[in-house]
C-alpha cells in the first residue's frame, strides 16, 4: 500500500470514489444535496487539484485507489490566535479495505503536508453519529471544540 499526492490522472478514479463517498453521507444528512455530486464535486475536485494550499492524497493498493484525504488550508479571521489553518476533509477509506490502519496513515500524511506548509492549527467536520470516525479523530490527537447545531425552517 502506498499513500501519495493525487494528481490529474486520478481524477475518474477519484470522481467515482469521491461520488460514493458523498452519496453515503447525503442518505445520514438531510442537508446535503445529491445532485451536486454530479454538477459541483467534478468541479470542486478539479480545483483541488490545481490550487497551491489544497491537496488531495490517495492510499493505492495495487494499482487501485482505496482512501483519500483532502486538505485545504484556509485563513482566518485577526480574532484567532493562528491566521491559518488547515482544515481535512472527505477522509475515507472504501469499506473492505477499513481497519488496516489506512486512515491513519492518510491523516498522518496530511499533517505531514500542513506541517510542511507551516500549519500549526487543523479541524475537521464529522457527523456526530460517526462514532468510528470519531475514535480515529481522538487517537490522532483532536478533540470537541464547537458543536455545529442545525434547524431547517417551514
Amino acid at each position: 500500500m502506498n499513500i501519495r499526492k493525487a494528481t490529474k490522472k486520478d481524477f475518474g478514479e477519484l470522481i467515482r470514489l469521491r461520488k460514493g463517498f458523498y452519496l453515503d453521507s447525503c442518505r445520514k444528512d438531510v442537508y446535503s444535496n445529491p445532485s451536486w455530486s454530479r454538477s459541483g464535486l467534478p468541479i470542486a475536485t478539479a480545483l483541488v487539484l490545481k490550487r497551491d494550499n489544497a491537496a488531495i492524497f490517495v492510499a493505492e493498493d495495487k494499482g487501485r485507489i482505496i482512501g483519500y484525504i483532502g486538505c485545504e488550508i484556509k485563513k482566518q479571521p485577526l480574532y484567532f490566535k493562528y491566521r491559518n489553518r488547515g482544515e481535512i476533509y472527505n477522509l475515507y477509506v472504501r469499506k473492505e479495505n477499513r481497519g488496516r490502519g489506512i486512515g491513519t496513515k492518510l491523516m498522518r500524511t496530511a499533517f505531514k503536508w500542513f506541517k510542511s506548509k507551516k500549519i500549526k492549527w487543523a479541524n475537521l467536520w464529522v457527523h456526530p453519529k460517526n462514532s468510528r470516525a470519531h475514535k480515529l479523530y481522538r487517537k490522532m490527537g483532536f478533540n470537541d471544540w464547537y458543536m455545529m447545531m442545525n434547524k431547517i425552517i417551514k
